[in-house]
């Protein structure tokens, strides 16, 4: 009987892992877009109001993947947001 319960308890952890890992690869694809959108608000802070559409999603995946799982590529993509959305903003305020 303690077989059946450490086989039911091994078999828990395995199905948990495996759960783990598929999860952990949709906030590695949520990180490297906030990191694409990152770098396409930097690209495109001349165009202040495309540059502010483009920043503010990448800053909400970024954050929301970095609460979840602490990745580069999510802390890299929010600080290019903010950074697209300071140049457009200030780009907007100088025209």
């Amino acid at each position: 009987m303690k077989e059946t319960k450490e086989a039911k308890k091994q078999s828990t952890k395995e199905s948990v892992y495996t759960k783990k890992q598929d999860n952990t690869q949709e906030i590695d694809a949520f990180a490297a877009i906030s990191l694409v959108l990152g770098v396409a608000s930097m690209i495109t802070w001349l165009y202040p109001i495309l540059g502010v559409s483009i920043a503010i999603p990448g800053i909400s995946m970024g954050i929301v993947t970095h609460e979840i799982r602490r990745s580069y590529y999510s802390l890299i993509g929010i600080v290019m947001s903010l950074v697209g959305i300071v140049l457009s903003i200030v780009k907007m305020f100088s025209m």
